[in-house]
């Protein structure tokens, strides 16, 4: 908004400067709407600069796990482009997902993710992930279909709306959803290999989709082998001793 506003601005001034105090008239519009145009695309040029290095440091402090770092950044962020169109919801995202998928703060995470636009499936995901867990299926299902019509091509999307429902013992319609992802991308092999386990009646695994399902948090990650035998005081087999 701030952005647009400016350019305006400076659009008017320079309708005025023409036609008013130069008398030019006929070519004043002639001249300021080109302006306002350049004046718009270099302004928003100069943000999404700006936006760039944000992210860039947002995730450097992820990759540290400082993580309450890089939800300070974001919230900053808010403030600072609050006039700007679309900024805020798209902060509100990175936001959600960071309190999702890094801290487990399901309940903190909600406003965020509700906020989120349509086309960031993985927020509108964690969103119906977390309405999943408190068993407000309506909802969930609300959210999954309105997520699945402006990304239809996100096969992790179909794949865990069809898990969700799988899991509520509803093997029938999560068939239906992973035909439906297919007619959008016939080629997907993970959508296909899903629905065919489906229709086999063998259960629907989704480490096909690792490391990403594992931030919804809809099962528990697995513990490596190596490990659940050392917690059980064994020791590891021969080709696993150091």
């Amino acid at each position: 908004m701030r952005n647009l506003l400016v350019s305006l601005a400076i659009a008017t001034a320079l309708y005025v400067l023409l036609g008013v105090v130069l008398g030019w008239g006929g070519y004043a519009l002639l001249v300021a709407v080109p302006a306002m145009m350049l004046a718009n695309f270099l302004l928003a040029r100069r943000t999404s600069r700006r936006l760039e290095a944000l992210f860039q440091e947002v995730s450097r402090a992820l990759q540290q796990r400082h993580v309450d770092h890089a939800i300070k950044l974001l919230e900053e962020a808010k403030r600072t482009y609050r006039d700007q169109f679309f900024l805020g919801k798209a902060l509100d995202a990175q936001i959600g997902t960071i309190l999702y998928a890094h801290k487990r703060e399901f309940a903190a995470a909600r406003p965020y993710l509700e906020r989120a636009p349509l086309k960031n499936w993985q927020a509108r995901a964690m969103l119906a992930a977390s309405y999943f867990k408190d068993k407000d299926y309506a909802a969930m299902e609300r959210v999954f279909e309105q997520a699945c019509k402006k990304n239809k091509r996100a096969g992790l999307l179909w794949a865990t709306y069809a898990w969700c429902q799988y899991k509520r013992g509803l093997r029938e319609q999560a068939i239906e959803i992973l035909a439906r992802a297919l007619r959008h991308q016939p080629g997907d092999e993970k959508l296909k290999a899903s629905l065919l386990a489906l229709q086999n009646e063998r259960r629907l695994r989704m480490r096909r989709y690792e490391p990403e399902w594992w931030a919804f948090h809809l099962e528990k990650v697995p513990q490596p082998r190596q490990e659940i035998r050392l917690r059980r005081g064994r020791r590891p087999g021969r080709g696993q001793r150091r």
